[in-house]
């Protein structure tokens, strides 16, 4: 599980679903929750925790016109005949690094590449933890 820390900018709701703004260091995460407003509504302006699943995330030599779409440096990575595990340089994210479980096919090419880039679904983003801090 990828967990990074960040700040509740803002969101905005409507029929029980509310799009959350989080910022993470450099990074802006925009997140779908089916959650009303009046339990956010204490936490804006304050720290929350977000998590994805390393398989949920796609990455891509390149990737346009979606939100939570990021440039990233490769740190390493290992593969076998089915799947690729790349790590990838966040430092917002715990340990400063994304995991990303891939397809093999889908990945091979990108590590002969620097950098990449890695997209999450706004709606394969939980909310792990709730605090006061970041």
């Amino acid at each position: 599980m990828n967990k990074i820390r960040g700040i509740l900018r803002d969101f905005v709701s409507q029929g029980g679903i509310s799009r959350l703004e989080v910022e993470c260091g450099e990074f802006v995460f925009f997140v779908l929750l089916l959650e009303d407003s009046i339990s956010l509504r204490n936490y804006l302006h304050k720290g929350i925790c977000i998590g994805f699943k390393e398989s949920n995330v796609v990455v891509a030599s390149r990737i346009e016109g979606v939100s939570n779409a990021f440039e990233a440096k490769i740190l390493s990575f290992e593969s076998d005949n089915l799947f690729m595990r790349l790590l990838l340089e966040c430092k917002a994210a715990e340990n400063g690094q994304i995991s990303v479980l891939a397809s093999y096919e889908c990945a091979k090419n990108l590590t002969k590449s620097k950098k990449v880039f890695w997209h999450i679904l706004e709606s394969e983003i939980m909310v792990l933890e709730r605090f006061d801090g970041v």
